[in-house]
């Protein structure tokens, strides 16, 4: 046995007598049948007995011997490797096990913890008889619900690199549950249903490295950062265990595991970074059937090929004019006339309109995307002015694509025939790229305002696009976050913000508009607070053609 099981530096301290009140004021709290109070070498120091349906009150009340005597060797590796995640002052959320009774057999407990904050190396744990999921309330839960995939993947992308320079062994436990969200519309109880998952949720969480190492993908699937203390095949087990002992295993439930090293063999810090996230955003969409990586080496490679064949794709839709442009209204908000367009790309197979462009950045083909967009709106406002019904019209420009030379002049001779008509196409600086090079996209604003056009800054509010861009860049408008619009009827700060942006902009004779406008009341509150002009669906949805 090791010389200390759950904190090897930890110095033991023997019990005193004054601790009782301690004791009782844990056992009191856990409701517990039986309470431990063990030191760093995992024996029980102290033990306390309640009332319970399984005859536990004939062990020893004043027991002293290893914690490890009362459990499985995979259910004892387990529980030590939870409690190694307890800080001082900490609690353990609820764990079910299976506990083996001297002279009884084995039985189901939930186990609860707590490590004194002084002296530290105290232990309590409780045990309460599992009598169903039910036993373990909505209480027991640790307050916060488990960090999303976009959260989790940071979780982990900082474990990785913090394990690269420390040279500790981390592993990535990629968890699918499917079916787990579905129980009940097959007739499952749904506080059954709920109390499981957040069992699942606890455990993972207790299991992870530092106790905030887990998070929740989609439905029913986890992603856990452990230790080497800690197995995928335990945590398979471990989960197949809870869903039993809920009962919710005959609706099918069976849970499944992949393990991804995340120690990264000649990759560098970005490219591990990125197979990690292939990997996980792998695992998030189809889940472990289809999943077939095993540590970041795997995952690059996987993430070259898919990126290859995305490429591949990105150009073939780009070349074959696979992407159509679908129109917003954007509204004066004082007289409710339509003021301008906004022009937003929409794929033919039905693609996700921001992970493309986002994948084209990444890619460097964000120039032939946006070029195919200008052609587009080009085509548009030739047909306008045919018809004699030509309406300004907003087209989205990236910030890359902003900063480079030789689209830029592409792009102004693409639209030089166009003569006068150029003050019918506003340019939307988009900021899902930052801007790297103020004066250079300083520079074009200027040239764009001589061509004819004006020029608008996107998403003002939200990520680097501040004040110290307006401060820089001479736009004509400014689009506020929508973030701060949906919040507006109901957050004095956000109507302070916005009537802070509005005058400002009116002091610089820069025109405002707001986003996500849904419902009349915000219209007119926007339209007090100082904006001009609204976008959303209450003034219209994307459409291919003007409404």
């Amino acid at each position: 046995m090791p010389s200390a099981i759950l904190h090897h530096t930890d110095t033991v301290h023997e019990p005193c007598v004054d601790q009782g009140e301690q004791r009782f004021e844990n056992f009191a709290l856990y409701a517990a049948d039986l309470l431990f109070e063990l030191n760093t070498l995992g024996k029980i120091t102290y033990a306390a007995i309640g009332g319970t349906p399984v005859r536990i009150e004939k062990l020893n009340k004043n027991m002293s011997g290893p914690l490890r005597d009362f459990f499985s060797d995979p259910e004892y590796a387990r529980i030590t490797a939870a409690l190694r995640t307890l800080k001082p002052g900490h609690k353990l959320s609820p764990i079910l096990c299976n506990m083996l009774m001297p002279g009884f057999g084995q039985s189901q407990f939930i186990l609860r913890g707590y490590r004194s904050e002084n002296p530290s190396d105290k232990y309590f744990i409780s045990f309460a008889q599992y009598i169903s999921a039910d036993s373990i309330s909505a209480d027991d839960d640790t307050g916060a619900a488990l960090p999303d995939k976009a959260d989790f993947i940071q979780i982990a992308k900082e474990k990785m690199l913090a394990a690269g320079e420390s040279a500790v062994d981390s592993e990535l436990t990629l968890i699918d549950l499917p079916g787990l969200e579905a129980v009940t519309a097959q007739g499952a109880d749904p506080a059954v249903a709920g109390a499981l998952r957040r069992e699942i949720e606890n455990f993972l969480r207790q299991q992870s490295e530092d106790g905030e190492s887990a998070g929740k993908l989609d439905e029913g699937r986890f992603g856990i950062v452990h230790g080497n203390a800690v197995t995928t095949e335990q945590l398979q087990r471990n989960v197949t265990s809870l869903v039993a002992a809920s009962g919710l295993g005959k609706f099918g439930l069976a849970p499944s595991a992949q393990a991804v090293a995340l120690t990264p063999h000649e990759l560098s810090d970005e490219e591990a970074g990125r197979a990690l996230v292939y990997a996980i955003n792998s695992f998030a969409e189809k889940g472990a059937d289809s999943f077939n990586i095993s540590n970041l080496n795997d995952g690059m490679a996987a993430y070259i090929d898919d990126t290859v064949g995305r490429i591949s794709d990105l150009r073939g839709t780009i070349g074959g004019k696979m992407l159509d442009l679908h129109f917003q209204p954007i509204v004066d908000l004082s007289t409710r006339h339509t003021h301008h367009y906004e022009a937003l790309a929409r794929f033919s197979d039905g693609r996700g309109t921001f992970e493309t462009i986002t994948f084209a950045e990444e890619i460097g083909m964000i120039e032939d995307f946006d070029l195919e967009v200008c052609q587009q709106a080009l085509m548009h406002v030739r047909r306008m002015q045919s018809e004699g019904t030509l309406v300004p019209l907003a087209i989205n420009l990236s910030a890359k694509s902003a900063e480079s030379p030789v689209f830029v002049t592409a792009m102004r001779k693409l639209l030089k025939p166009l003569g006068s008509a150029r003050r019918n196409i506003i340019f939307e600086i988009t900021e899902s790229a930052r801007i790297r090079n103020y004066e250079q996209v300083a520079e074009l604003v200027k040239q764009l305002q001589l061509d004819g056009h004006q020029v608008c800054l996107d998403d003002f509010g939200a990520g680097e696009s501040n004040f110290n861009y307006l401060r820089l860049l001479e736009v004509d408008y400014v689009k506020i976050d929508g973030a701060y619009v949906k919040d507006v009827l109901r957050s004095p700060r956000d109507q302070a913000f916005i009537r802070a942006i509005a005058k400002l902009c009116q002091d610089i004779r820069v025109q405002t508009v707001a986003e996500f406008v849904e419902e009349e009341s915000q219209a007119i509150t926007l339209n007090n607070l100082g904006i001009n002009h609204g976008q959303g669906y209450y003034f219209g949805k994307p459409a291919p053609e003007f409404q």
